[in-house]
């Protein structure tokens, strides 16, 4: 089994000096530019950021503020550059004293093809321990598994248990155990895991799911088990290997091939190339 953990969702509002100014922006989007996007919730401008960020503002009163939300897809794309599952979102943030209003902690398991399979039959029999009263079992229409939802989405914790790769159409053993948190709820486990840091992201998603349903299976107990789960973060090997290639050997094959054009080294190399890949 392997297992990582990672911030899946956050949404913050923040206090905000007059109708109609601008929100301030985190300093991963400084530069950017901002696509018109819908707003919700009462605000009357929404701006859509590169990395999905989305922030909306102007509301009928100043009191409204700003409203910032980033979905999972929104976090994971720039922690292509942070690797830190979504713990500097977080600390900026919180140091700019915004109040979370949403954060979803995801537990991700893989190499185990058990544990979905049990959590089903368990939520079926109610064999749980927790705050959560019911449960909820969804079978996709289309082939993308299934998914366990504990307790009520309207409360301020909440637990979905689903195949990710399912869902994401892949050959693999993938599940995701995600705690929703909301309101006060929120706050409280924002402030704990930006002062805790990577060892609060863990213990504090441990903590939450398992308050909401504890399943006394053997799966689920090797999943939290108490110690530290490492946070998830995108492979960015590929993608820093590409920059490499077109960076710095560009740069020193032009800077070669300019001093010295009788070596032919971008027809030798190429040469090089075709051998290794047998063409």
């Amino acid at each position: 089994m392997k297992k990582t953990v990672c911030i899946d969702w956050l949404s913050f509002t923040a206090h905000s000096s007059g109708i109609g100014i601008a929100p301030l922006l985190p300093e991963w989007e400084k530069h950017s530019s901002g696509q018109a996007d819908t707003p919700r919730f009462g605000y009357r401008k929404a701006l859509r950021y590169p990395s999905g960020m989305i922030v909306m503002f102007d509301g009928s009163t100043p009191s409204m503020g700003a409203h910032y939300i980033y979905s999972g897809r929104a976090i994971k794309t720039l922690d292509e550059e942070l690797q830190d599952g979504g713990l500097s979102i977080l600390a900026w943030h919180t140091h700019q004293a915004h109040k979370c209003t949403r954060i979803d902690l995801a537990v991700d398991v893989r190499e185990d093809n058990a544990i979905m399979a049990k959590i089903e039959q368990m939520a079926i029999d109610h064999s749980w321990s927790g705050t959560a009263h019911t449960s909820t079992m969804v079978k996709s229409n289309d082939n993308k598994g299934s998914t366990v939802y504990v307790g009520s989405r309207t409360s301020e914790r909440f637990v979905r248990i689903y195949d990710k790769a399912a869902q994401l159409g892949e050959e693999q053993d993938w599940v995701r155990i995600e705690g929703e948190i909301k309101g006060d709820s929120a706050r409280a486990v924002a402030r704990a895991i930006a002062q805790i840091g990577a060892q609060g992201l863990s213990n504090v998603a441990q903590s939450v799911i398992t308050r909401v349903c504890n399943f006394p299976c053997q799966e689920w107990l090797s999943v939290f088990d108490g110690t530290p789960i490492e946070i998830g973060t995108p492979k960015v090997e590929e993608k820093q290997t590409e920059k490499w290639i077109l960076g710095q050997v560009a740069m020193a094959l032009a800077k070669f091939e300019r001093q010295y054009p009788e070596k032919r080294i971008l027809e030798r190399l190429w040469i090089e190339v075709s051998d290794i890949l047998g063409e």
